[in-house]
């Protein structure tokens, strides 16, 4: 944290990012840093895949994924240093797999698929994250089994990466919320960490101050840490960052002096 590097993508990288579609995925792994640029091409998104180690010099990385599509690829990186790039799925005509491909080395890269295909409501980006396990993927699925107090959105779904190199549900009825918030997601050496919000079936709004930071070290059994947050729980949980020793968590809401409008507060979470 003390030296730093100063980098940039290649100019016809950042020539097509200035038509605002752009990078938006990066991870630091074991072979340096990774990065799925994204560009619109007018029939969809168009991704490149690049590799850097200093981050001066970078090389396209071949892999087995198409390389169009309407949200791009989306690459991100576990506490072992592998990558795992994907491409996330929102609004497809039918049910589809859960698609991603995992490499150690940006050289060689293992497909992992679901044996399951879900209809998927909607992804977007950060959909996934590298975690003490390996990684995750969460996304709202649609369908007779996952009904959700969203109208139309379903129900969020977590997915773990199992050591035979498949994907798992998380059973959803052990994460103490009703409803998961797209995109406050994270996952470190730590665990995975959640953010979430209770939500009854007929109202989609939060009430206020029932949002809670659910945190899992297995991915089974979820603890919720925001009760021991100085404030008592968060109205807001903003900026969320879960690191390999501690998370930050940045807290709004009526508890908050007026002048502060934020506060941040650093702690490290500990299993009961």
């Amino acid at each position: 944290g003390e030296t730093w590097m100063r980098g940039e993508l290649p100019d016809d990288v950042l020539d097509k990012a200035a038509t605002g579609f752009g990078p938006v995925s990066y991870a630091a792994g074991a072979a340096g840093v990774m990065v799925a640029a994204n560009m619109n091409g007018g029939t969809g998104a168009t991704s490149v895949v690049l590799l850097s180690e200093d981050p001066q010099t970078w090389q396209e990385v071949e892999h087995p994924l198409a390389t169009s599509g309407d949200m791009g690829l989306e690459v991100t990186a576990n506490p072992d240093g592998e990558y795992l790039l994907s491409e996330p799925v929102g609004g497809a005509p039918g049910p589809v797999p859960i698609v991603g491909a995992v490499s150690s080395d940006s050289q060689t890269w293992q497909v992992v698929t679901s044996t399951e295909e879900y209809q998927i409501a909607g992804g977007g980006n950060d959909w996934s994250t590298g975690w003490r396990d390996g990684f995750a993927i969460v996304a709202q699925v649609s369908g007779d089994d996952a009904t959700g107090p969203e109208e139309g959105m379903g129900q969020t779904q977590i997915w773990l990466m199992t050591d035979e190199r498949t994907w798992a549900e998380v059973d959803m009825a052990d994460v103490p919320a009703s409803h998961l918030v797209p995109g406050d997601y994270h996952g470190s050496s730590l665990g995975l960490l959640v953010v979430g919000e209770d939500l009854s079936q007929h109202d989609t709004e939060p009430a206020e101050g029932n949002t809670s930071l659910l945190l899992t070290s297995d991915g089974q059994t979820w603890q919720d840490i925001s009760t021991d947050l100085p404030l008592g729980g968060p109205t807001m949980a903003m900026p969320l960052v879960l690191g390999e020793a501690s998370v930050l968590v940045g807290l709004r809401g009526p508890d908050v002096p007026a002048p502060a409008q934020m506060q941040l507060w650093v702690g490290t979470p500990i299993d009961r």
